[in-house]
């Protein structure tokens, strides 16, 4: 339903897991100026395997986006809220979109975007796909970003504000630190044997920060520490009325 409605144009719908599988890719016409929207399977984890098949960052990283827009059910944030910090935390621009919030607000469920935003360190936007609220200015704020971004790479633009603040313990910032600087960037014959997730080449090629892809390779360590703040954070932002 966002697809369709941020590119005007039909998408199939239904409210139920499954439907949509593969990756479609949309040009859509934004305040920013033009973007090309790719519309991803659901997901809860970038390193989950759907279907049996490669972790999902690889279906994420192939799409080689220059920001992130997440669709997040406003009635359920606390489930999200752990993929939001691993796509923030891949180094690359992010922007969420807390989706059905009419239908949340009709179960009771109210919740604060502001201080959400403060705490990810992310855009937050309340949208309803259906009728269009917010939908326009999430993807406009997207495409912004992402401009932003390619003009940090072409050395146009400073990089402060699109690296990701650190919300982890300092314990954990040091294994990731440590796993960044292992990675085998290199493009020397023979790197690529020591690099069989292509993690490093993806570093390399400025696809995602160095700190990002440690992120992926220890999910042991991060899945339940993003678990954790996604459950205060979530008892902070979000109001229930019976």
């Amino acid at each position: 339903t966002f697809l369709a409605r941020a590119s005007r144009r039909f998408a199939e719908t239904t409210n139920a897991p499954g439907t949509t599988v593969g990756v479609e890719a949309r040009e859509v016409r934004t305040r920013a100026g033009r973007a090309l929207l790719v519309d991803l399977p659901g997901t809860g984890s970038l390193t989950g395997r759907p279907v049996a098949g490669p972790p999902f960052w690889t279906a994420l990283l192939a799409a080689a986006p220059d920001a992130i827009l997440v669709v997040a059910d406003a009635g359920d944030v606390g489930r999200h809220v752990p993929l939001i910090l691993a796509c923030r935390d891949l180094g690359l621009p992010a922007v969420v979109a807390l989706n059905l919030a009419d239908e949340a607000a009709a179960h009771g469920i109210a919740v604060d975007a502001g201080r959400l935003s403060q705490l990810l360190a992310v855009p937050v936007r309340r949208t309803v796909a259906r009728t269009g609220e917010g939908v326009a200015g999430a993807v406009a704020l997207a495409a912004s970003r992402a401009r932003r971004r390619r003009g940090v790479r072409a050395g146009t633009h400073s990089p402060r504000g699109l690296l990701p603040a650190s919300a982890y313990p300092p314990a954990v910032e040091l294994r990731l630190a440590r796993a960044a600087a292992d990675l085998p960037t290199s493009h020397a014959l023979g790197a690529a044997a020591l690099d069989p997730t292509g993690l490093g080449g993806l570093v390399a090629a400025g696809a995602l920060s160095a700190r990002g892809a440690a992120t992926l390779l220890l999910p042991e360590i991060m899945d339940p520490v993003r678990r954790d703040l996604a459950a205060r954070w979530t008892a902070e932002v979000e109001a229930v009325r019976p």
